[in-house]
């Protein structure tokens, strides 16, 4: 049988029913809206916030201005037993970040942009060490692959 000539009326029929079923239903109320916000920030509660412990542009303000404008800014995170060191170099209109977690992530981590820019996955060696270069500069945290360790949002 033909693929163009087949009977099309009980699709028709179904499609029609569906139409109508749909153009009768009530809106959502509002409430289970909000409750379906709610429910979905709590998709991430296994994940557990670092905190920012060192930020030299905050905690270096005695030497801003000694050697001029710094390019390097060095950020400490650290939550229960994990530990994240992370240094950001200005490079014009990128940055690059090297960094070491520990205990060692092997699976990796990945850096999230807050402007929607593409997540990209960061290899993590035996000793904890990480790096990337050419970032553009925004809002971006660190999150560990597969496990429960992300920072908290920092502009780099």
């Amino acid at each position: 049988m033909n693929v163009e000539n087949a009977p099309q009326g009980g699709d028709d029929r179904l499609v029609e029913v569906l139409r109508r079923a749909l153009a009768e239903a009530d809106e959502v109320p509002a409430e289970v809206v909000a409750a379906a916000r709610a429910a979905w920030t709590w998709r991430t509660i296994d994940a557990e916030l670092a905190a920012l412990v060192h930020d030299s542009t905050l905690d270096d303000q005695e030497l801003v201005g000694v050697r001029g404008a710094a390019t390097v800014r060095a950020l400490s995170f650290t939550v229960g037993e994990h530990f994240l060191e992370l240094e950001v170099a200005e490079d014009g209109d990128h940055r690059s970040i090297v960094g070491q977690v520990m205990p060692a992530h092997e699976a990796g981590l990945i850096l999230e942009g807050a402007d929607g820019r593409p997540r990209a996955v960061l290899a993590v060696d035996a000793l904890g060490r990480f790096a990337a270069t050419r970032l553009a500069p925004g809002l971006v945290r660190l999150r560990a692959a597969g496990g429960p360790l992300v920072t908290e949002w920092v502009s780099i």
